[in-house]
């Protein structure tokens, strides 16, 4: 299964039990029994020493079961095969007890009160301790049988005895018990272990071909048992030689695995914390990300596609917690993430979030609430319930398993996990997130901005926008936008304004449907009329290639309003000559409306129209496509370099329409409409200048 390796459940000696313990002990004496009577490997001259692979069967008993399961592993195992061969209880003071004290120091290894390892320090310390675990018991398993039978002096026993059968203990223990730790489950196979192992493995196997090569020419290894005895003493000098020498590559093979696991793994481990970092929400973490993207290599490739991805999505997030700090401005920076998720919580959906029962009770209870429980608020908030109770446990556990194998079985609560698949199929929480974070602690801010910003397409708000300037769709948006508004007339309305643009009353007015009003911060709101797409998106994409962020929203209207014969025709004018050089022209028109981020961003705004977008008379600039005379653009607040209009104004339910004048004008204008049955409300509005001498009928 896909988490087969990293989660896979280590055989613990607490989770074993007696009988589980007895039942395995049992298994291995008999496999090591069968394996020292069926396989017999022994070294010529006059030692009598074997080699024995079975022996790393107790140490692993000791490692796995405990050093009192271990002791009992390698001296039972021991005892029955000396019975067995004949050789009676001849060994049992020195060999058969010195193979129990193996499996007891074995069960001593600091090593094995971790569930898990998964460092290459670790296997270094694990292979430092298990050749001390066989040369002490072997130390003194040969002092014992010198004192019994003598005969050799101290040098030929250390030589011909103890090195033989420790060396070869040491080689079949340390290349043979990481696999079956491994099989075990005690040991993750993570990036720096494959490292060790293919390291460590490779080593293994160049020795011993090499040691293969140099024994089959020194003898003929078919009559090993039948050599000579000096010849058989010099293959044991050799034999000590080269495990040895196994031996030390071996704890040099963990030196260079380290090395290269930090070279190759620590950039990667520093990228893996700046992208948890990225997942919170933590602006500071793509500067973190910065010092790799000057590396030439792969992983400087790696850390500039993730600081993109992260610059992106910091971006986002950044856009919606500025949005939700202005609608809660009445928070303080001090409140809790509790606090500030109920408010928003409640700020999105009203009198439908105290149907949460968990709400309730956050709010009875000082507002405490978990990471997991204000999952649930949500999906209760959104009135999802029901939905979310109508998963199945299979269906539950899928949707959890397929996002973080483990996770299903780490939460209690059926109702909790329910709500949590449910928010996973709607896209509700970012999968990464669960990832580097603890569903049971108490609320995270970074975790409850994110719910509220997701929870935003569970609910219309009072502000309508197809987008971001910087969405990566946002002009596909746009053209859907644009091509598919219909076009409309309101008889009732237009008839009376009609009749006052031809009378001169005013230069023009707009129609437009009520329910596209963007509904934008009055303080950060830009209005920008044009007729001509091409001519907008060019706008668009002048704003973010400057730097300018901004919600955008399309308002299509129909226009009607005076317009100079000098001007030209156009196409997608319907133009009426009223005399003197002026006509009543008609078109669909959209206002696109920005919200920006800040009002120094809005201030800009003036700046770049009248640098690329605003025709001059004797031409001579590079200007974007279908750039007017006179361009329009207003703010319903003051703003430097804009001048005060009047925008005269009936709305109902369906329609609105506009109409600009002086100031000193509207109230004339307002009871001439009153006159003409249309009651129009005024207001002051600001707008650029190019648009206010149009008002006072000047030209370009």
């Amino acid at each position: 299964m896909k988490h087969s390796i990293h989660f896979k459940r280590p055989l613990l000696e607490a989770e074993i039990g007696t009988a589980g313990k007895v039942t395995l002990l049992a298994g291995v004496v008999l496999v090591v029994f069968l394996c020292n009577l069926l396989f017999s490997l022994q070294l010529p001259g006059m030692t009598k020493i074997e080699i024995r692979p079975q022996i790393v069967l107790i140490a692993a008993a000791g490692y796995l079961l405990g050093p009192a399961y271990g002791f009992a592993a390698g001296l039972f195992s021991n005892l029955f095969s000396d019975l067995a061969l004949g050789y009676g209880v001849q060994y049992f003071e020195s060999w058969t007890v010195g193979n129990g004290l193996i499996g007891v120091l074995a069960g001593f290894c600091p090593m094995r009160r971790r569930a898990m390892l998964d460092r290459i320090g670790q296997l270094g310390l694990l292979t430092v301790f298990f050749i001390a675990a066989n040369i002490l018991p072997f130390a003194y398993a040969t002092c014992v049988q010198v004192l019994e039978e003598g005969g050799f002096s101290a040098g030929k026993n250390i030589t011909y005895f103890f090195l033989p059968a420790v060396l070869s203990n040491i080689v079949c223990m340390l290349v043979l018990l990481p696999v079956l730790l491994l099989v075990a489950g005690r040991m993750r196979l993570n990036f720096p272990v494959r490292i060790a192992f293919i390291n460590y493995y490779l080593t293994t196997f160049v020795v011993f071909v090499s040691w293969g090569i140099f024994a089959w020419n020194f003898l003929d290894v078919a009559g090993m048992h039948g050599a000579g005895e000096e010849s058989g003493n010099a293959f044991v000098v050799t034999y000590n030689h080269w495990t040895l020498l196994l031996v030390v590559t071996l704890l040099l093979s963990f030196v260079i695995s380290g090395w290269v696991s930090r070279m190759l793994v620590s950039p990667i481990k520093e990228l893996e914390r700046s992208v948890y970092d990225v997942l919170r929400g933590h602006p500071d973490s793509l500067t973190a990300l910065a010092r790799f993207n000057a590396r030439r290599d792969e992983i400087g490739l790696l850390g500039r596609t993730i600081s993109l991805l992260g610059e992106k999505l910091i971006h986002t997030q950044a856009l919606f917690r500025g949005e939700m700090n202005k609608r809660m401005n009445f928070v303080h920076s001090e409140d809790s993430a509790s606090d500030l998720f109920v408010v928003g919580i409640v700020s999105l959906f009203g009198g439908e979030s105290y149907e949460s029962a968990d709400l309730d009770e956050a709010l009875k209870n000082n507002g405490r609430i978990t990471n997991l429980s204000a999952v649930r608020i949500l999906i209760d908030a959104a009135g999802l319930r029901e939905l979310a109770s109508t998963y199945s446990e299979e269906k539950v556990r899928h949707r959890l398993e397929e996002t973080l194998p483990g996770l299903d079985g780490m939460l209690k609560d059926t109702q909790e996990k329910q709500a949590l698949a449910l928010a996973l199929d709607l896209n509700l929480i970012f999968k990464g997130r669960l990832m580097v974070m603890d569903l049971e602690v108490p609320l995270e801010s970074d975790f409850a901005f994110h719910l509220l910003e997701n929870a935003q397409s569970l609910k219309q708000g009072a502000k309508r926008f197809i987008g971001h300037l910087t969405d990566n769709d946002i002009f596909a948006k746009m053209e859907e936008r644009w091509f598919r508004a219909d076009e409309y007339a309101c008889p009732r309305l237009q008839q009376v304004l009609d009749k006052a643009v031809r009378l001169g009353r005013i230069t023009g007015y707009q129609l437009k449907k009520t329910r596209e009003k963007a509904n934008f911060d009055e303080t950060l709101r830009i209005a920008y009329c044009h007729s001509n797409f091409r001519h907008v998106k060019q706008l668009v994409a002048l704003l973010v290639g400057e730097g300018v962020q901004a919600k955008v929203q399309l308002e299509g209207k129909v226009s009607v309003f005076l317009y100079r014969k000098e001007w030209g025709a156009q196409p997608d004018l319907s133009l009426e000559d009223c005399g003197e050089s002026l006509f009543i022209a008609r078109r669909k028109e959209f206002d696109v409306v920005f919200e920006f981020a800040t009002a120094a961003q809005r201030d800009r705004f003036q700046s770049l129209i009248e640098a690329h977008a605003k025709r001059e008379s004797d031409g001579g600039r590079t200007l974007l496509y279908e750039s007017w005379f006179q361009p329009l653009f207003s703010s319903p607040v003051r703003v430097e370099g804009y001048q005060p209009i009047a925008d005269i104004f009936h709305q109902d339910a369906e329609y609105s329409v506009h109409s600009y004048c002086k100031t000193t004008d509207a109230p004339a204008l307002c009871r001439y409409f009153a006159e003409e049955n249309l009651p129009l409300e005024s207001a002051e509005i600001w707008a650029n200048d190019a648009f206010c001498r149009y008002l006072n009928g000047e030209g370009v």
